[in-house]
C-alpha cells in the first residue's frame, strides 16, 4: 500500500488548487503565466490490475468531463496526463510489467505513466536537472593539439599541410613548424549580446533562392512548416550563417549575401560575417575553441545548437555496431572530430609505412657498407706492373729507330697516335703498286706526272664514248618515233579517202532529227481515224476541247438524274411490294375467318366462288416496269453520249499537246495537217538515217570506226583528220626523217668502235683490265695516281716518325709496329688498371664514409618516426577506443539519463554510470543493453538526449536549439514525450527553439503543445511560387 496522505501532501505543495475528481484521484493544472498548458491526474488507489481491465470506462468517468468541456481550450486536450502511483509491493507482482505496458500504450484521452511512490517527488519537481558543469565538454581538437604540441608535432592537425608533407616533417625532425594558436580578438557588443538574447527578427539578403520570404519575425518557440523544397532547411541554415558566417552543409550562395538578426531587449544587431578574425573571436568566446588555421565554428554550432539530423537518423536505423559508434561520436564530439580522427589515422598509416621503409633502407645500407669495406681492402692489396712493361716498350721503340720516344707513362696517348699514323702510312705503302718505300723523290714525281697525262687521255676517251652513246640513243629513239608516225599516217589514209568524218557528222545530225520527230509524235502516236471529230475541223482546237468538256458535263448531270430517279422508283416499288403482301395476308385472313368468303365485307358485293380473292389480288398489282424501262433507256443514252464525247476528248487532248500554245489559233484540221507533215518528215529522215547506217556498216566491215579514228589521230598528234593530199605529204616527211636518223645511228656506232679500240690499247699499256669501258679506265688511272700520291705522302709521314732502314721491307716494318702496338696496349692496360684501382680506392673510401653517415642519419630519422608513432598510436587508441567520447558521456550521464527517461516510452531503460562508463540498463532485468539491441525509436530518443545534454553545457554561446525534422523514426508516444521535454525547455526560458517539419500531423501536435505561449509562439508557413 502507498502512503496516500504523504503523496497527497506532495501534490498540494506542487498544486495549491489541487482538486479531487474521484475516490483517490486528484487533478492539478500546470500554468504558464495565466495560461493553462497541461492537466495532470494522479491515481493514488494502487489498484493497477483492476483499473487496467476497465481503463476505457475509468477514463470516461474521470477524464471525459473536463476533456470535452467547452470551457477548456482545445489545445489542452492534447496535454492531459494520467499517472498511476503504485507501491513497491504492487510493482513486485508478476503481471505488473504487462499491466504497466498495457496502460502506458493506451492513447485515449491522456498520456499515461505508471510511477512508483518514490518517484513522485521528482516527477512533481518538473524533473529539473541539476545545474550542468559550467565548462564545456572536452574538445577533441584542443586535446590532441595540446598533446601533439608537447612533442612539437601540432602541425599534424594542420589541414593546410598534406599528409605526405607532415610525414616528411616528422622524419626531418621539424619542431618549429607547429602551428601556434591564433589569439582571438574581443567580441563586438552585438556578438556578446547574441550569447544571451533570443532573436526577435531575422532578415535575409541573398543567401539562397528559398525561402522566398526574407523577413521573419520570431518568438521563443518557432514552428517552420511547409512542403519539401520551400526552404525550411535553408531558413535554419540562414540562422546558422548569421552566427557562423558559413554552413556545415556546403552549397552555392547568391551574390551579396547578408543575414541580420535583431536581438530581443538590446539595440545591437548581429550580422553575418565571413571575416576569419571575427569568426575566431565568436568561436573562442562562445565555444571556448581556440582555432589553429581553419575556422570551424559551424562544426561547434552543429555540435551544440543545430542537431546533426543525419547522424541522429543513422544512429536510429543503422544495424552496424561500428556505424552506431561513429554516429555517437559525431553527436558527442562533433563532425570535426571525425575528420581529425581520419587525418590522424592517415598520418599514422603513412608514418608507419615510412618507418618500415627507413628500417628496410637502413638494413640495406649496412649490408652495402660491409661489402664496400671488403672491396676497399682488396684494392689496397693489388700489385703494380706498369713500370716494367714501360721499360720494355722503350727498348722496342729504340730498336725500330723511333725519333721521339716518350719520357714518361703520361705520354702514352701521344705515342698511340704516332703509332697509329705510322701503321696507317706503312699500310698505304704496302698496298701501292709502285714501290715508294725506297724511291727517290725525283723519279716518284716524274712517275706521277706521266700518270696525270694518261689520266687526261682516259678522260677524253670517256667523253667521246659518252657522246657517241648519246648520239646513237637519240638517233634510235627519233627513228622509232618516225616509223610509228609513218605507220599511223598510213592507217589514216582510208579514212581520208572515204571522207569518214563528214559521213559520221551527217549521220549524227540525221539521228538527232529522227529523235526530235519521235519525241513530238509520241503524244499522237495512237491518232488514226479522225472522223469522230469532223464536226470540229474548222473550230480552233482549244474551243473544240471546251465544247466537248461542256457536253460531258451535261451528259453527266443527265445520267446522275436518271440514276437517282431509278433508285427512288426501285425504293417505292419495294415499299409497295411489302404493302401488297401485307394487304394480301390480311384479306386472306379475313376471308378464311368469314362464313361467306365470296361476299365482300366492304362493298357487300357477292362474287362467284373464289372470284373475290382473284379480284383482290388483281386490284393490288401495280406495274412499274414501263417507267423503269424509260429510265433505263435514258441512262443508256446518256452513257453512250458521254462515251462518245470522252472519245472525242481523248483525241483532242493529244492534238493540243502536239501544237502547244498554238491551240488557241490553230483549227483542228490545221493541227491534223501539222501531224501529217511531221510524220512525212519523220519518214524521210528515217530513210536517210538508214542509208547513212548502211554506209557506216560497210565502212566498219572494212575496219573503219569512229573510235579507231580518234585513237589513231591521238597517236599521230592530230586534232582532226586532214585532207588526203595533206596526209600524204605528212607521211612523206616521216619517211625522210626515218632514213636520216638511221644513218646517224650508224655513224655513232662506228665512233663507239674506234673509242673502244683506243681504250683497250691504253689499258694494256698501263696494265689495267678495262674491257673497252672508258669510264672504268678513267677511274682506274685516277686510282693509280691517288694510290701513288698517298704512298708518297705516307713515306714522308713514316720518315718523320722513325728512321727507314735501306734493308728493311714494308712487311717487316709493319710487323714491328704491330708488336709495339701490342706492347703499348699492355702498358696502357696496366696503367689503366692501376688508375682504376686508385680511383676505386678513393671512391670506395668515400662510399664507406657516406654509407656510415647515411646509416647514422637514418637511425636518427627512425628514432624520430618511432617516437611520433608512439604518440599517434596513443591518440588513435583514444579515438578508436572511444576514451574521449566515454569521458564526455560520463560527465553528462545525469543529464542524458534524465532526458532519456523523459522522452522514451515505454520507460524500460535507464542510464547509469558503472565503473566510470555510461551504460544502458534494462529495468526489468538489470542487464546492460547495447544500442544496436534497442528499437529505432529508442535509439532516436538516445540521440536526442545526447544532443540536448551537449546543449545544456553551453553557457556562453547562442541560446538556440535548431531541429530539422528530428523525429523521423520516433513513434507517436516518444514524439509526444520529446515535445513535452522541449516545452519544459521553452518554459524555463533559457533556449529559443526552432523546429522545422514537412509532416502536417507533427506540425499539428507541435501547435497543440506550444500555442499556450501566445505571441511568443510563432508559426512560419513557407510556400513556393509556381
Amino acid at each position: 500500500m502507498i502512503d496516500a496522505q504523504r503523496v497527497e501532501a506532495l501534490l498540494k505543495s506542487r498544486y495549491p488548487n489541487l482538486e479531487s475528481v474521484g475516490q483517490g484521484v486528484f487533478r492539478g493544472v500546470d500554468r504558464f503565466g495565466v495560461r493553462d498548458y497541461a492537466v495532470r491526474y494522479f491515481d493514488l488507489n494502487d489498484r493497477l490490475a483492476t483499473t487496467a481491465d476497465s481503463l476505457k470506462s475509468y477514463q470516461e468517468e474521470i477524464l471525459s468531463p473536463m476533456y470535452f468541456s467547452s470551457e477548456v481550450a482545445t489545445d489542452l486536450r492534447w496535454n492531459h496526463y494520467l499517472y498511476f502511483v503504485t507501491s513497491d509491493e504492487e510493482a513486485q507482482r508478476g503481471e505488473f510489467g504487462r499491466l504497466k505496458a498495457k496502460v502506458e500504450a493506451d492513447r485515449e484521452y491522456a498520456r499515461k505513466q505508471v510511477v512508483r511512490e518514490g518517484d513522485v517527488a521528482g516527477l512533481l519537481a518538473n524533473a529539473q536537472a541539476p545545474d550542468p558543469a559550467t565548462s564545456l565538454p572536452i574538445d577533441l581538437a584542443t586535446t590532441w593539439s595540446t598533446t601533439l604540441g608537447q612533442y612539437g608535432l601540432a602541425y599534424i592537425l594542420d589541414s593546410d599541410i598534406s599528409v605526405p608533407d607532415v610525414v616528411r616533417r616528422i622524419v626531418a625532425g621539424t619542431k618549429d613548424g607547429a602551428t601556434r594558436p591564433i589569439s582571438p580578438v574581443a567580441l563586438l557588443d552585438s556578438e556578446k549580446a547574441a550569447a544571451g538574447h533570443f532573436i526577435e527578427r531575422l532578415t535575409i539578403k541573398g543567401f539562397r533562392p528559398h525561402p522566398e520570404e526574407k523577413d521573419h519575425p520570431l518568438g521563443r518557440v518557432n514552428l517552420i512548416v511547409g512542403n519539401n523544397g520551400v526552404g525550411k532547411t535553408s531558413l535554419l541554415e540562414a540562422i546558422e550563417f548569421a552566427y557562423c558566417g558559413r554552413n556545415r552543409r556546403s552549397s552555392t550562395l547568391l551574390g551579396n549575401t547578408s543575414i541580420t538578426a535583431d536581438l530581443i531587449g538590446v539595440e545591437h544587431k548581429l550580422s553575418s560575417t565571413t571575416d576569419a578574425t571575427r569568426l575566431r573571436a565568436r568561436h573562442s568566446n562562445w565555444y571556448a575553441k581556440t582555432e589553429l588555421k581553419t575556422v570551424t565554428i559551424q562544426d561547434s554550432f552543429g555540435k551544440f545548437n543545430f542537431l546533426d539530423t543525419d547522424a541522429a537518423v543513422e544512429l536510429s536505423v543503422s544495424a552496424s555496431s561500428a556505424q552506431i559508434g561513429t554516429d555517437v561520436t559525431r553527436l558527442v564530439l562533433g563532425a570535426t572530430a571525425e575528420s581529425l580522427a581520419d587525418r590522424l589515422r592517415r598520418v599514422l598509416k603513412q608514418l608507419q609505412d615510412e618507418l618500415r621503409d627507413l628500417r628496410r633502407d637502413n638494413t640495406r645500407d649496412e649490408q652495402l657498407r660491409q661489402a664496400a669495406q671488403t672491396r676497399l681492402d682488396a684494392i689496397k692489396a693489388a700489385p703494380r706492373l706498369s713500370d716494367s712493361l714501360f721499360l720494355e716498350l722503350l727498348a722496342a721503340l729504340k730498336g725500330q729507330g723511333w725519333s721521339r720516344p716518350p719520357d714518361k707513362k703520361e705520354q702514352l696517348e701521344a705515342l698511340r697516335e704516332h703509332l697509329q699514323e705510322a701503321s696507317s702510312a706503312i699500310a698505304l705503302i704496302r698496298h701501292s703498286s709502285i714501290n715508294m718505300l725506297h724511291a727517290e723523290p725525283d723519279s716518284a714525281l716524274r712517275l706521277l706526272a706521266g700518270l696525270n697525262d694518261e689520266a687526261s687521255k682516259a678522260e677524253a676517251l670517256a667523253q667521246r664514248a659518252k657522246a657517241a652513246r648519246l648520239t646513237q640513243a637519240n638517233a634510235r629513239r627519233e627513228a622509232q618515233a618516225a616509223a610509228e608516225l609513218s605507220a599511223t599516217t598510213e592507217e589514216l589514209l582510208p579514212y581520208a579517202r572515204t571522207n569518214f568524218p563528214q559521213l559520221v557528222k551527217q549521220a549524227s545530225e540525221c539521228r538527232d532529227r529522227v529523235h526530235t520527230h519521235t519525241a513530238r509524235l509520241s503524244s499522237v502516236a495512237n491518232i488514226g481515224d479522225t472522223s469522230s471529230i469532223n464536226e470540229f475541223l474548222e473550230t480552233p482546237l482549244a474551243y473544240a476541247i471546251d465544247s466537248v468538256d461542256t457536253k460531258i458535263g451535261e451528259q453527266q448531270r443527265r445520267l446522275d438524274a436518271a440514276q437517282a430517279s431509278l433508285k427512288a422508283l426501285e425504293k417505292t416499288q419495294s415499299t409497295m411490294t411489302v404493302l401488297r403482301q401485307r394487304l394480301l395476308g390480311i384479306a386472306q385472313d379475313i376471308l378464311q375467318r368469314s362464313t361467306d368468303p365470296d361476299h365482300c365485307p366492304l362493298c357487300q358485293t357477292e362474287f362467284e366462288e373464289g372470284q373475290l380473292l382473284v379480284r383482290m389480288m388483281a386490284d393490288v398489282e401495280v406495274d412499274t416496269s414501263d417507267q423503269a424501262s424509260l429510265l433505263q433507256a435514258d441512262i443508256s443514252s446518256a452513257g453512250e453520249s458521254m462515251a462518245d464525247a470522252q472519245a472525242m476528248l481523248a483525241m483532242l487532248h493529244p492534238l493540243r499537246g502536239f501544237v502547244g500554245d498554238d491551240a488557241l489559233t490553230l483549227t483542228v484540221a490545221q493541227a491534223i495537217e501539222q501531224i501529217a507533215q511531221e510524220r512525212t518528215a519523220f519518214d524521210r529522215d528515217r530513210q536517210e538515217l538508214e542509208t547513212f547506217q548502211a554506209q557506216a556498216q560497210r565502212l566498219q566491215s572494212d575496219g573503219l570506226s569512229s573510235n579507231d579514228l580518234a585513237s589513231k589521230l591521238l597517236v599521230a598528234g592530230m586534232a582532226e583528220l586532214p585532207s588526203l593530199e595533206e596526209l600524204q605529204r605528212i607521211q612523206s616527211n616521216h619517211k625522210e626523217t626515218l632514213e636520216a636518223q638511221q644513218s646517224a645511228e650508224k655513224t655513232a656506232l662506228h665512233e663507239s668502235d674506234v673509242v673502244r679500240q683506243e681504250c683497250d690499247a691504253m689499258a694494256e699499256r698501263l696494265s689495267i683490265e678495262a674491257l673497252g669501258d672508258t669510264d672504268h679506265l678513267a677511274r682506274s688511272v685516277k686510282e693509280l695516281i691517288s694510290v701513288a700520291e698517298a704512298a708518297l705522302g705516307a713515306r714522308q709521314i713514316l720518315a718523320s716518325i722513325l728512321t727507314i732502314s735501306t734493308e728493311a721491307t714494308a712487311e717487316e716494318i709493319a710487323l714491328n709496329l704491330a708488336a709495339i702496338q701490342q706492347l703499348l696496349a699492355q702498358v696502357a692496360t696496366a696503367v689503366a688498371q692501376e688508375g682504376a684501382n686508385d680511383k676505386a680506392l678513393n671512391d670506395e673510401s668515400k662510399n664507406v664514409e657516406g654509407l656510415a653517415e647515411k646509416i647514422e642519419s637514418s637511425g636518427t630519422k627512425i628514432t624520430r618516426a618511432s617516437d611520433a608513432e608512439q604518440v599517434l598510436e596513443t591518440l588513435a587508441e583514444q579515438s578508436s577506443g572511444g576514451e574521449l567520447e566515454s569521458q564526455i558521456l560520463t560527465e553528462n550521464a545525469a543529464e542524458i539519463a534524465r532526458t532519456f527517461a523523459g522522452i522514451h516510452m515505454p520507460n524500460e531503460f535507464e542510464i547509469q554510470v558503472v565503473q566510470g562508463k555510461l551504460v544502458i540498463i534494462r529495468r526489468s532485468t538489470g542487464a546492460e543493453v547495447q544500442l544496436e539491441h534497442m528499437s529505432t525509436g529508442q535509439r532516436a530518443a538516445f540521440a536526442l538526449s545526447l544532443f540536448l545534454a551537449m546543449n545544456g553545457r553551453l553557457r556562453s554561446g547562442p541560446p538556440v536549439l535548431l531541429f530539422d525534422d528530428p523525429v523521423a523514426h520516433i513513434d507517436d508516444i516518444n514524439m509526444l514525450s520529446f515535445l513535452d521535454h522541449l516545452r519544459q525547455l521553452a518554459i524555463g526560458g533559457s533556449r529559443q527553439i526552432f523546429f522545422a517539419t514537412a509532416d502536417t500531423k507533427l506540425a499539428g501536435l507541435f501547435r497543440h503543445k506550444f500555442r499556450f505561449l501566445g505571441s511568443e509562439f510563432k508559426e512560419l508557413r513557407l510556400s513556393r511560387t509556381l
